[in-house]
């Protein structure tokens, strides 16, 4: 007896990228909101400032604000431990991200 599975590779395959794509949208959002949640206000410019968008196939999360640097090595008594590895951390819990070390 013989058992036969045929699959639909190309749908299977546009299946997992929209699914990839979608968990790719929804850990951006939930990073970006983090940012936002982390970010210490005093004019709000910089809480305001963080936006999400598209790269090819990457989401980019930036702020155009220049002292959000210092912000995120700790300058503000308000977030001592910075905006973005904190955020990374509490997002991802113990995974890692490849290529980059926390």
């Amino acid at each position: 007896m013989q058992l036969s599975v045929k699959l639909g590779g190309i749908r299977i395959s546009r299946d997992l990228e929209r699914l990839r794509d979608r968990e790719a949208l929804n850990l951006a959002n939930r990073l970006l909101s983090g940012v936002r949640q982390r970010t210490p206000v005093r004019s709000g410019r910089a809480k305001r400032s963080w936006s999400r968008r598209k790269d090819r196939n990457d989401y980019v999360i930036s702020n155009s604000q220049d002292y959000t640097v210092f912000l995120d090595q700790g300058s503000s008594r308000q977030a001592p431990r910075g905006i973005v590895k904190p955020t990374i951390k509490a997002v991802l819990g113990n995974r890692s991200i490849i290529g980059r070390k926390l």
